[in-house]
Order: C-alpha cells, then sequence, then structure tokens
C-alpha cells in the first residue's frame, strides 16, 4: 500500500497475507474432499434450512429420488413431486417427514421408513435418518441434514418370505434378536389359538 507525503515522495506498507492465503487454501481443500466425498457416497444426502427449503444435495439422492440434476435446486420438498407412504399405506404428510420433525424438534429421527410412490413405476422405499445442525449461540436448529437408502429389495425379499411363510401348511414363526415375535402363519395362530389375539 503506498500512501503520498508532504515532500511529494510516497511511503511503503506492505501486509503479510500468508496465514490468510494459507486459510483460503485449505477452505477450498475441505470444500473439495467434502464434495468429493458426497459425491462417492451410495447413500442419498441432503441439507435443508431452517425452512426446509434444500440448500444442497449429493449425486446418489438424485439418484435415488429419480430427479433429474438440478432439480433439486430451490426445492421446498425433496419428495413433492411423489406421493410418500408409511408402511401400512397411508399418506406421508410432509409435517411427518424426518427432517421436518428433527427441525421442529431438535431430535434426531432414526430408520424412518418412507414408501415413494410415483405414477409410472413401483414404489421406492428409503429409510431415512435425520439430524439437526445447531450454530454456536442458537437455541434451536437452524439446518438439518438427512441421509436415505433405497431398501427397495429389502423390502421385496420381506414381502417373499411373509408370503412363504403364510402359504406353508407347517407353524411357522419368525422371532427378532430380542425375541420379539416378527411374524408368523395362520396355521401357527390355529396351534395357539388360545393366544392368537395377543400375537400382534
Amino acid at each position: 500500500k503506498r500512501t503520498p507525503v508532504s515532500n511529494g515522495g510516497w511511503v511503503a506498507t506492505h501486509d503479510d497475507i500468508t496465514e490468510l492465503k494459507q486459510g483460503e487454501t485449505a477452505l477450498l481443500k475441505s470444500k473439495a474432499m467434502l464434495h468429493s466425498t458426497l459425491a462417492a457416497l451410495s447413500e442419498g444426502v441432503v441439507v435443508r434450512d431452517l425452512n426446509g427449503r434444500i440448500v444442497s444435495c449429493n449425486p446418489a439422492a438424485e439418484r435415488i429420488l429419480g430427479i433429474r440434476p438440478g432439480d433439486l435446486s430451490d426445492a421446498t420438498s425433496v419428495v413433492s413431486r411423489r406421493q410418500t407412504i408409511h408402511e401400512d399405506g397411508r399418506d406421508f404428510l410432509e409435517i411427518e417427514h424426518p427432517a421436518m420433525v428433527a427441525l421442529a424438534t431438535g431430535a434426531p429421527q432414526r430408520d424412518v421408513i418412507m414408501g415413494l410412490r410415483s405414477d409410472t413405476g413401483p414404489i421406492t422405499w428409503i429409510s431415512i435418518n435425520s439430524i439437526p445442525i445447531y450454530t454456536d449461540g442458537k437455541t434451536g436448529p437452524t439446518s438439518v441434514v438427512t441421509s436415505f437408502s433405497d431398501i427397495t429389495a429389502r423390502k421385496q425379499a420381506q414381502e417373499v418370505l411373509r408370503e412363504a411363510i403364510s402359504a406353508s401348511p407347517d407353524a411357522l414363526v419368525i422371532y427378532d434378536e430380542r425375541d420379539r415375535l416378527v411374524t408368523c402363519n395362520e396355521a401357527y395362530r390355529q396351534i395357539y389359538a388360545e393366544s392368537a389375539a395377543s400375537i400382534y
């Protein structure tokens, strides 16, 4: 920086901006690494602001949701173009979406199952996790990051297994790792008719 002085000359001063430039370079590298990481993920990742507006998403999110690249820009809902349903077939209201619940309550939402129904194809099932993001000094979340994976194949396998169990003439029952009944067939219910009402 040059400053004129009374004798007609100049006084030159210099600022050392080495740390500033190093900080800018580190930030650019960090952004590039984050972008590459998100692009490599097989899970969809979407970030929404406090108003629920989508501010960022990765390619896997567009692929799983069946949306063309760039279509999520400035959108207010990831799935506004598709009907969303619960596992029992009920409509998934916008306020029930995990991201919106996380924003409203400040509590993480994990392993929420949602079906995406389109006019042209079968239902796509996804498992969703939404984590609220807090900014220093704020009492509530300022944004939310949502990740989701396509579990359609798993749901289809479960349905095939359920149908096979139902069709079997033998009594069949499945319990989970906590010894909770997951599913059983009619033959099992008939054998245990007295407790059939409490099987579910």
